[in-house]
């Protein structure tokens, strides 16, 4: 059978002149075809240097202005546009690999699901990589996704391809969310559908001072929350009797290290299971005294 579906790249900007230009350009070297573009323009206060970009490009792209909303309101601006079957999200300061949505459109030919992801790099403010033990970011490998989303940082945004059914069946991203509306996304998809990793790099994410994450006040205090949410999921929920001791260990650590509470539900989670007495008398001490 021929799977040649058409692929919506969506790219949310506001204020992102000084990257914008590459991002687009990295869209449009994909090897895929058929592909359309959309540029949410969210608002920017830039004196028109980000629109002067995008117009820049004429009907190869298209694009949309909207009040500031913020990045969940300009993705689900772009969803509500899309005249495609699958949803891709480039972020406006990051980059596709030429081949992404090929190697993407591949996959789904001979595995179908509803949403794929896969590994990146990271670069600098350059565009140069950055090298050592932070150079290439892998993925957590296929297990259970809501240990993964409390054990560290597995699914890039911008490396997923997701089939425009799925916001149907789950909702768009939460517009109240300024920093973690990707991740309350894959928390509320993770219920019903299962994640299916590439292990391939496929994007560039770039790393810099003007990224929103490193400039929104409310971030740590949405990372509570939603912590907090997802580890009180997991302790509720009967059917993750069979998560392993490490598994909880792993995510007990790592929540230690961000937030207290939602740790709590881990402990609890950990008395429910069995968890042997020796790793759950070390995570209790680690909460303790927060070390």
């Amino acid at each position: 059978m021929n799977f040649n579906p058409l692929i919506s790249i969506a790219i949310p900007v506001y204020n992102g002149a000084n990257y914008l230009t590459e991002a687009i350009d990295s869209a449009l070297a994909q090897t895929y075809s058929p592909i359309e573009i959309l540029v949410i323009n969210d608002g920017s206060t830039d004196q028109g240097a980000t629109r002067e970009v995008a117009l820049s490009y004429g009907d190869r792209i298209r694009y949309i202005e909207k009040k500031n909303g913020g990045v969940a309101s300009a993705l689900n601006m772009a969803i509500r546009e899309m005249k495609g079957e699958w949803f891709s999200w480039l972020s406006h300061d990051d980059l596709f690999l030429p081949d992404k949505t090929q190697k993407q459109v591949e996959y789904l030919s001979k595995l179908p699901a509803e949403i794929i992801y896969g590994d990146y790099s990271l670069i600098d403010e350059n565009g140069d990589a950055i090298v050592g033990e932070t150079g290439v970011v892998q993925s957590a490998e296929k297990r259970n996704m809501f240990f993964q989303l409390l054990s560290g940082f597995p699914v890039n945004g911008c490396t997923t391809l997701i089939n425009r059914k799925v916001f149907e069946r789950i909702g768009l991203f939460n517009e109240d969310l300024p920093t973690t509306q990707d991740y309350d996304f894959w928390f509320r998809c993770a219920k019903e559908i299962e994640f299916h990793l590439m292990p391939e790099i496929l994007i560039k994410s770039r790393i810099h001072a003007d990224q929103d994450t490193n400039k929104k006040p409310l971030r740590q205090y949405e990372c509570d929350e939603l912590y907090t949410r997802i580890a009180r999921y997991i302790v509720q929920d009967p059917d993750h009797k069979g998560i392993s001791q490490d598994g909880l260990m792993e995510s007990g650590n790592f929540l230690l290290k961000n937030n207290h509470l939602s740790a709590l539900f881990m402990l609890q989670r950990g008395l429910k299971t069995g968890l042997r007495v020796q790793l759950l008398m070390k995570l209790m001490w680690r909460l303790a005294f927060k070390r």
